[in-house]
């Protein structure tokens, strides 16, 4: 009698966890494959299927830090660059406008057009600033875009914001606060409270290193002292990849030669590889043959071309194609 009734106790207990992970199922995600989710959200949001398309952010959101993308990617990571790509800073328009309305009165209940509202009042600040360098842009010009960071930082702020303990305000929080004058909102308060809640977010730290390279009044000791700190704090839950990763986002972002930054290779080695081997997906193997050209290391750039069928993609490095690599290494003496 009593074992009949501790199976039912289980069972009832087990049935919320069972239903949640029922309703968190979307056919507009794909966990082998970023890219092709972030195209689902796409079609669904321009195709009005509103309903679907909160679900699928919904389960991005629920399943951060327990799913991940076969790149290592972060289902919340997934969701802020769906809204990313369509409220472009700058870029979005009218049509963005009227197209959140449709989702509101499709869904008024749904949290995500509040959001989407948000990335489009942030779309409108770099709008007003423009994208020309500071000496040719206006005070006025910078007026109006530091308004409207200091208008866009009180909506991610407000309750009624109920995303606003999600990664995905945090990430436009940071950047936010990382663009405004006067903002309530401390940058690195911001990405310290971000990446103690959710460690493998790299956008927290690609964020961050923005804002840490030259070209923005940093260094390239800053951005080496930066990777090598968090590669050491993460080792436990990233083993040794995010070197790779956060390298490879300064030298992809910024189009330069790997060779002018403080970049390791004795270091880089071995975290591509922990890359490769931890998250075995195509633009990781490009990632590591492009790498290995620059860095001449032709044993390495062989095996990973050779084992994994690496053709020549947007992911590989500036100034760095397959044909154009096969024929440098040809070209050496005892090759």
């Amino acid at each position: 009698m009593n074992s009949k009734i501790n199976i039912v106790i289980v069972t009832v207990l087990l049935m919320p966890v069972t239903l949640k992970a029922e309703s968190c199922a979307s056919s507009l995600i794909d966990w082998s494959s970023y890219e092709e989710t972030l195209q689902s959200l796409k079609i669904a949001y321009h195709s009005d299927q509103f309903e679907a398309l909160d679900n699928a952010l919904d389960c991005l959101l629920e399943n951060n830090n327990k799913q991940i993308f076969n790149t290592g990617i972060t289902g919340a990571a997934a969701a802020y660059w769906f809204f990313r790509k369509e409220m472009p800073a700058p870029g979005a328009n009218n049509q963005d406008e009227a197209r959140i309305r449709k989702w509101k009165n499709a869904i008024p209940n749904s949290p995500y057009h509040y959001f989407a509202k948000l990335r489009l009042l942030y779309s409108k600040a770099w709008k007003y600033r423009g994208t020309k360098y500071a000496n040719k842009t206006s005070k006025e010009q910078f007026s109006r875009f530091n308004d409207q960071l200091i208008l866009t930082e009180k909506a991610i702020l407000s309750d009624k914001n109920r995303l606003k303990e999600t990664a995905i305000s945090y990430n436009l929080l940071i950047a936010v606060a990382l663009d405004a004058q006067g903002a309530r909102t401390s940058p690195m308060d911001s990405f310290y409270m971000g990446v103690k809640k959710w460690p493998n977010y790299y956008d927290f730290y690609d964020l961050i290193l923005t804002r840490l390279v030259p070209k923005w009044g940093g260094s390239w000791e800053k951005v080496d002292s930066f990777i090598n700190k968090w590669s050491k704090k993460l080792s436990d839950i990233d083993g040794k990849s995010i070197y790779a990763r956060l390298y490879y986002g300064v030298h992809s972002l910024n189009k330069i030669n790997p060779h002018i930054t403080l970049v390791d290779w004795g270091k880089l080695k071995p975290s591509l590889n922990t890359l490769m081997n931890e998250y075995p997906a195509k633009e990781h193997y490009e990632i590591a043959a492009s790498y290995a050209c620059y860095f001449r290391d032709h044993d390495f750039y062989s095996h990973v071309v050779a084992a994994h069928k690496v053709a020549t993609s947007k992911y590989w490095l500036v100034h760095t194609t397959r044909e154009e690599c096969d024929s440098f290494f040809e070209a050496m003496p005892n090759n």
